[in-house]
């Protein structure tokens, strides 16, 4: 009698080059870690037919991998303000430290949803920096992945070129120096995003509970807020298309922009310095990049006779006029461009889908992921925060390129 072995070749080779696979993985592990998690989930990913799982896997792994690299940034800017609130947090009740004034600032009643996670994670870390480094990236890239992958719920994209999509948005859709710099902001702003993608996809109770969640952890979303709930009801109104269409669109662009003049020299000025202070400027690349992409949806929409977009794109260019009246004061406008991201992500997915959904699509995949990824790891590089291990390449081949 022969051996099983010599009964079944092929399926006796098949298990040990499943098995030779995975000793190499084990082996590599301890050299490279991270990448060959990485690979595991992504070849997980591949060879899954299951849309939801695709978008969870990568979702998850690229969260992992931020959260990482969060992990280990040193404390500079904003984020000095807030590890020393944390603590503080860690000593005083939240009762009391709401409304107060702590230094020169006053803890604004209105936005207690934020404080009160800082609260409850500084007690129960015992005030740990990278505890709250990981949560607040957790928190954005999650929520923004989410919103990201609803877009892509009817895309009918294959799992490989759902990923592609999902991680050029991702990478792209969030200044990543900024997670944990402009730390309110951002962690409304990914409520908002997934807010505004279920306000769209007509689920209105995920869209009341993340509104009220962005609004009560910073006031500043209230401007991009009223921009997508004046656009939305204004696509319910019957107006004729035509004339009266183009004249009431008008009217609403010059109101908002009316608006950023208004908000940059009563609203956003606690100081006679404050209007001519700036934290830094916009580089006219990111600018001139923001606009290529929303005039490449935009032509795009049109071509196609989209008119969900095209109604999205409207709402987008009320908050452009808004930034517009915003611009004279340098800090104001600073600090409100970064919704632009938001937009930019939005934009990201939709040209995404649009190239691989054509006759080149399985072409595209692996240079959207590639430009995906050099433009965060540029991020990372230019930025004016430091970051022990680098950035996306540095901890992907982890311990080699540490220090």
């Amino acid at each position: 009698m022969l051996l099983p072995i010599f009964r079944y070749p092929r399926k006796t080779l098949k298990y040990i080059a499943t098995a030779t696979l995975a000793i190499i993985f084990f082996l590599l592990y301890f050299r490279f870690p991270f990448l060959i998690i990485a690979a595991a989930l992504i070849t997980l990913i591949l060879i899954t037919n299951n849309s939801f799982s695709v978008k969870i896997s990568t979702v998850i792994t690229i969260t992992a991998l931020l959260c990482w690299i969060n992990s280990g940034k040193y404390l500079s800017g904003d984020l000095t303000w807030y590890y020393d609130h944390f603590l503080l947090l860690k000593k005083l009740p939240l009762t009391s430290y709401l409304g107060s004034r702590v230094n020169q600032f006053t803890i604004k009643i209105n936005e207690p949803f934020y404080y009160t996670i800082s609260f409850i994670l500084s007690r129960i870390s015992d005030g740990n920096t990278m505890v709250l480094n990981i949560f607040i990236t957790g928190w954005i890239y999650l929520l923004t992945g989410a919103a990201f992958s609803k877009m892509l719920n009817s895309s009918g994209l294959s799992p490989a070129k759902t990923m592609a999509a999902l991680t050029a948005a991702m990478f792209t859709g969030v200044t990543f120096s900024l997670t944990t710099h402009l730390v309110r902001q951002e962690f409304a702003s990914a409520a908002f995003l997934l807010c505004a993608t279920s306000l769209i996809l007509k689920e209105t109770k995920l869209a009341i509970l993340f509104g009220i969640i962005s609004i009560t952890s910073h006031e500043s979303t209230y401007i991009p807020f009223s921009c997508l709930l004046i656009g939305y009801f204004y696509q319910k109104i019957e107006i004729p298309s035509g004339k009266t269409d183009k004249i009431v669109k008008i009217f609403l662009l010059l109101i908002f922009s009316g608006i950023g003049i208004y908000y940059s020299t009563h609203i956003a000025i606690d100081n006679i310095f404050q209007r001519i202070r700036s934290d830094g400027d916009i580089n006219p690349i990111t600018m001139s990049l923001d606009a290529l992409l929303y005039i490449a949806v935009f032509f795009h929409a049109k071509k196609s006779n989209n008119e969900l977009i095209l109604k999205l794109l409207f709402i987008a260019a009320l908050y452009f006029s808004f930034l517009i009246g915003v611009s004279a004061t340098p800090l104001a406008f600073l600090r409100m461009y970064f919704y632009v991201d938001l937009f930019r992500g939005c934009e990201v997915i939709y040209l995404s889908v649009a190239l691989l959904r054509s006759n080149y699509g399985e072409l595209m995949i692996f240079p959207i992921i590639i430009i995906s990824t050099m433009y965060i790891e540029l991020r990372i590089l230019v930025s004016n925060f430091a970051y022990y291990g680098g950035g996306i390449i540095g901890h992907l081949l982890f311990p080699i390129f540490f220090i």
